[in-house]
């Protein structure tokens, strides 16, 4: 993940809270709540205009989820207002764990590759 790739995942993720905030003041239910509705109809709309693979999508769906709801919930701890300020630093983090590949999927798609 470079600094553009990150750029990028991060105004998702700004999206996907305000989007989620937004409905859920119409709808008088949290934040959190409407997060994975509203994630899965995003890639529901990029899966029909890119034909991006499904395991892609999965592992996206997975980061933002996880970025989105660790957003929410440092924003809740600081008492901050508004979780958008809170999402460079749960991006950050995400950020971290991918580049030390803390996370399982990169083992596994490491695995089959043998050294020679």
């Amino acid at each position: 993940m470079n600094l553009i790739e990150f750029f990028g995942f991060l105004l998702l993720v700004v999206v996907v809270i305000f989007c989620s905030r937004q409905l859920g003041r119409v709808l008088g239910m949290p934040a959190a709540a409407l997060v994975i509705p509203i994630i899965g109809l995003f890639l529901f709309l990029l899966r029909w205009w890119t034909r991006t693979s499904t395991r892609t999508l999965l592992i996206l769906a997975g980061l933002l989820i996880v970025t989105s709801l660790l957003s929410i919930a440092i924003a809740h701890v600081l008492s901050l207002r508004e979780p958008i300020v809170a999402a460079p630093v749960a991006a950050g983090i995400i950020f971290i764990a991918v580049q030390s590949k803390l996370l399982p999927w990169q083992r596994v798609r490491n695995a089959g590759i043998s050294k020679r």
